[in-house]
């Protein structure tokens, strides 16, 4: 408890902006009681030991920030700390960063029945909801908290105000600024142990394959002739590419040249696309349910075709309508793959996932922390949720950002072999 000192706040980010008559508001549903202690309310599911000790710090704080590892309920953890002050509330507003999110946290809500004066609204931060009169403001996924668009509706909170966060990565691997921020913000912090989490059965362990397909560099020629062309064309031709000794703002421009053009190479290497088709068969064929995640619809789109017919693509265009039956039908195991955008890195529950495929590269230790945690929820008899990835040897930056992921995984507990 305390601030935090040691690990890094998650990029936030916005999602796109809606018409202005756009809104998502869920009030939800309330259930009549005869005794309003929240104390004796009857509630609709059992906390876990861990879980209740979350509830119980949010409930002692008026600024509070639970970080709890994907997968162990922390949408359940605010609402029942919800439940539990409700009776001095008027409203509480629950803020979601993506309209999935939004309906989790209705159906928890709905198990933690409320005083029924009390008005709840959940809203997903798009529609940039007016929460000037609320005594409550639940901010789920709250490392987003810094960014323009949660903290404009941070601002408007009158004083005396409840503030809530929550999330499973809180802190930006390189960004101190935005972890000030929040830890300003929230100033205390309750960290779940994933640790101990596993070891009462609630997170499965987890195991990463990483494949090894490419011969080193075999990319890097191609890349850095296109980065060149870019490079000259941005500076005025007024800077040499190989100089050691270029400005820092002129090194930046060389190093983002390079990252342009390095994704197409590595999401267009026919090897390691043939490889992602051949799991996905290997994988669905065993019975196994399987997310693949990628950088771009393009690539998604691409995939899908080579992994027919078990690949169904999933990202925010399709509809949110459509989403939910590619999810549902996931959850009930009529379809045993998705691949999707970056929809899926927070909020995705769908417990039955065994396997999620890294397609989408990448050096993020908050996203990964997300990515993976998607196939860590016990399922039926499931006890490890299994990680593919790949070392990218044949674009130097992708190769990179590769390891960083390898020490990642190390970090967080994970078996790591290299294939």
């Amino acid at each position: 408890m305390g601030s935090p000192q040691k690990r890094p706040v998650r990029e936030g980010v916005a999602l796109p902006a809606r018409s202005q008559t756009w809104a998502c508001r869920y009030p939800v549903p309330q259930v009549q009681h005869t005794n309003s202690s929240p104390n004796s309310r009857t509630f609709l599911m059992e906390l876990r030991d861990y879980q209740t000790k979350a509830r119980d710090f949010l409930v002692s704080h008026r600024h509070g920030f639970v970080i709890a590892p994907a997968g162990s309920g922390k949408t359940v953890i605010g609402a029942s700390a919800v439940q539990r002050v409700s009776p001095r509330l008027k409203k509480a507003v629950w803020l979601a960063n993506t309209l999935e999110q939004v309906d989790q946290a209705v159906k928890a809500l709905v198990q933690f029945p409320c005083n029924s004066d009390l008005d709840i609204q959940v809203e997903c931060v798009a529609a940039q909801p007016d929460v000037r009169d609320a005594d409550l403001l639940v901010m789920d996924e709250g490392h987003h908290a810094p960014a323009d668009s949660w903290c404009g509706l941070l601002q408007q909170l009158k004083p005396g105000a409840i503030l809530w966060g929550l999330s499973a990565t809180p802190w930006h691997d390189k960004d101190q600024d935005r972890n000030t921020l929040l830890a300003r913000t929230f100033k205390h912090f309750h960290e779940i142990d994933a640790e101990a989490v596993r070891e009462s059965g609630h997170l499965c362990d987890g195991k990463v394959f990483v494949w090894d397909l490419d011969t080193e560099g075999e990319f890097d020629k191609a890349i850095h002739d296109l980065a060149k062309a870019d490079f000259k064309r941005l500076t005025g031709n007024r800077y040499k590419w190989d100089d050691d000794d270029l400005p820092d703002p002129i090194t930046v421009i060389r190093q983002r040249c390079l990252w342009r053009h390095t994704p197409p190479y590595v999401q267009n290497n026919p090897k390691r696309n043939a490889k992602i088709a051949e799991l996905v068969a290997k994988e669905c064929s065993s019975g196994e349910s399987v997310l693949v995640l990628v950088a771009s619809v393009d690539h998604g789109e691409s995939l899908c075709n080579r992994c027919e017919p078990w690949g169904h693509l999933i990202h925010s265009k399709i509809g949110k309508k459509k989403r939910e039956i590619l999810i549902e039908s996931m959850r009930s195991g009529a379809i045993r793959c998705l691949v999707a955008t970056s929809l899926a890195d927070e909020g995705l529950d769908i417990p039955r996932l065994s396997r999620v495929i890294m397609a989408c590269g990448g050096r993020s230790s908050t996203k990964l922390t997300q990515r993976i945690g998607r196939v860590l929820r016990p399922f039926g008899d499931k006890t490890v949720g299994v990680c593919h990835d790949f070392l990218d040897r044949g674009a130097e930056l992708a190769n990179a950002q590769a390891w960083s992921r390898y020490s990642n995984y190390q970090e967080l507990g994970y078996d790591v072999e290299i294939v």
